[in-house]
């Protein structure tokens, strides 16, 4: 334990000083043209304290609680990463998303891909998307990926120790289009060529004639709620 203190002391106080490991960035935003490929960079939202992981993994869970851990593993090895900008920020805090976002622009990033946790009407971690939806003056652009496996208690999505189970019953289809349609619809919303762009995040888990039906019937909710088409993408 002692060795380990040190060493992150070390980091902490003498590489994280060095030009060669830090550097800071430039204060103009990179200006994406038209035609540029864009960057989206997905967004975990396990960076805050939920009643969810205090019961199933401790008072007090992040996912900062494994990162932080980490130890090198061999001479030179540079862990744990000290996170230098926004520290071992949590997503309560609304300041947060403010210094993300001019972040994620500096450096050319065109959007946030939030995962999404929905289980039959049962969402979790939901907090950090509800709040950006809510502050418009977050500006930013975003769409959703579907985290559609199971959850488990190794972060696996198999089959064991399942906490949340993706059962995806009948009428899930309808229900999660009716849940994400305010999100889908935001003005900050990612689409091509107008159609607003959802992720699915394994459909492999399923059938491929389920899968099928599965995105037919999220076309077809959505063209009857808001007369527009969806684009969905794997």
């Amino acid at each position: 334990a002692d060795e380990v203190a040190s060493y992150v002391s070390y980091i902490e106080n003498e590489i994280g000083k060095k030009d060669d490991y830090y550097k800071d960035y430039d204060p103009v935003p990179i200006a994406l043209k038209k035609n540029d490929t864009k960057v989206i960079a997905w967004y975990l939202p396990q960076f805050h304290k939920t009643q969810i992981n205090d019961r199933y993994y401790g008072k007090g869970f992040t996912e900062w609680t494994n990162t932080s851990k980490a130890i090198p593993l061999f001479t030179g090895h540079y862990q744990p990463h000290i996170p230098f900008d926004v520290g071992y920020y949590d997503l309560h805090d609304p300041d947060i998303f403010i210094r993300q976002i001019e972040l994620a622009k500096q450096y050319g990033v065109y959007g946030f891909s939030f995962y999404y946790y929905w289980f039959s009407g049962k969402r979790a971690l939901e907090k950090p998307l509800d709040y950006f939806l809510k502050h418009t003056e977050l500006n930013m652009n975003f769409c959703i990926t579907w985290a559609n496996e199971n959850w488990t208690a190794l972060w696996d999505g198999g089959n064991k120790d399942i906490i949340f189970e993706q059962k995806l019953k009948k009428d899930d289809d309808q229900k999660l289009i009716s849940d994400l349609t305010p999100f889908l619809v935001d003005d900050r919303y990612i689409c091509i060529g107008n159609k607003p762009l959802l992720i699915v995040y394994r459909p492999n888990i399923w059938s491929r004639e389920r899968v099928c039906t599965l995105f037919e019937n999220f076309r077809n909710e959505f063209r009857k709620k808001v007369g527009r088409e969806l684009y969905i993408a794997v």
